[in-house]
């Protein structure tokens, strides 16, 4: 009869335990923190261009160098503003300057702005020039660092990511129409 009395009180110390610690009404001994969200910034393939105006007026060159932002724990992230520095290189020039402030992200990506998503991307389209060069190449090196800093926030607050990357330029060498405004006269 002991032996019975001692099962029965096993059984319900272990009915107690598993009630108070695995119910779904019981509350959480640890409330859950909102996790932060996490950028990184990766760089599209730069493209130098020329600036064609008139139909074929060459008026310089431009580089698209568009960002793609990552958000990588899974928390949305609107973002505040993105700056970008583009330098050669090899010679260490300053090719151009850009940022990106939540009134353009707005105009850009509608009224709330640019909004990365939990564990997605976006990209920000940027560009630099005029960049100096003759008709046929630009004068730049090929190799570019991309510089600069993404900030937003998300619904805990400020998130902030600086960057640097590096990168090789394609120069995009379609030719000039041959008819347009500036079409020599004989």
């Amino acid at each position: 009869m002991r032996q019975r009395r001692m099962g029965g009180a096993w059984l319900a110390i272990n009915c107690l335990l598993a009630t108070a610690c695995g119910s779904p009404s019981a509350p959480d001994a640890t409330p859950q923190v909102p996790r932060r969200a996490h950028l990184e910034v990766e760089l599209a393939p730069p493209i130098a261009s020329r600036f064609v105006v008139h139909g074929n007026c060459f008026a310089g060159w431009y580089m698209v160098v568009d960002l793609v932002i990552h958000e990588r724990r899974g928390v949305d992230v609107v973002l505040d503003s993105v700056s970008l520095r583009v330098d050669d290189d090899r010679t260490g020039d300053l090719l151009g300057e850009r940022m990106a402030e939540a009134t353009f992200l707005r105009q850009r990506f509608g009224e709330l702005g640019a909004v990365v998503p939990g564990l997605g991307s976006l990209r920000i389209p940027m560009s630099v020039g005029a960049l100096n060069g003759a008709v046929d190449a630009p004068a730049i090196s090929g190799f570019i660092v991309v510089s600069g800093v993404a900030e937003g926030h998300d619904e805990r607050g400020r998130v902030r990511t600086s960057y640097r990357l590096t990168a090789v330029v394609t120069v995009e060498d379609r030719p000039v129409p041959s008819s347009g405004a500036c079409t020599p006269r004989s």
